[in-house]
């Protein structure tokens, strides 16, 4: 009976976390259409919030993108004049939590860090705890980095809060020719 109560569960869940979404061709999708796949052992659905939380080995892709964390939380808002929800952005927590995605040039973005913040609709990645990100070839490693994949600007330095005054240095790794071989 458990059994039959979470996979009903998890149907429900998934027309509600797809409604928006439609499965058509690759080539004619746009970002508001393109399913969400996610895998975990355990799931958290708070409507009020507009908030899922997968727990326990989540896998997460989305087109070329893809998420693997202890813990991914996708924060959801209705589409204006619509009533359709769209996932605003995602958070993953883990030790590391780990993205990668390839870029309109074709070159691979990967990147790891305790935490991750990524809105695919700006294009804004945050990676903060032990983070590294690889560009192409490319390699940045910091406490924190802010990148946007759209400008390609980047920001990196330490946290340093209240309760912890973690220092370190940014070190990266450019190459001068960035071309594929």
């Amino acid at each position: 009976m458990k059994t039959t109560n979470s996979t009903l569960f998890l149907l429900l869940f998934s027309l509600w976390l797809y409604q928006g979404f439609d499965a058509r061709a690759e080539e004619n999708q746009t970002v508001a259409n393109i399913a969400t796949r996610i895998e975990s052992d355990k799931l958290i659905l708070d409507k009020q919030k507009q908030t899922t939380t997968f727990i326990g080995n989540v896998h997460l892709s989305r087109k070329k993108l893809t998420m693997n964390a202890d813990k991914i939380i996708v924060h959801q808002q209705k589409e204006q004049g619509s009533k359709k929800n769209k996932i605003a952005y995602m958070e993953a927590f883990g030790s590391p939590a780990r993205f990668s995605d390839i870029d309109n040039e074709g070159k691979k973005i990967s990147a790891r860090a305790n935490y991750i913040y990524y809105n695919h609709h700006t294009e804004q990645l945050k990676l903060e705890g032990d983070a590294k990100l690889q560009d192409d070839k490319d390699q940045f490693i910091s406490q924190i980095i802010w990148y946007n994949r759209k400008t390609k600007a980047m920001q990196a330095g330490k946290i340093q809060s209240q309760n912890q005054q973690k220092s370190s240095r940014v070190k990266i790794l450019l190459f001068e020719n960035n071309e594929h071989e």
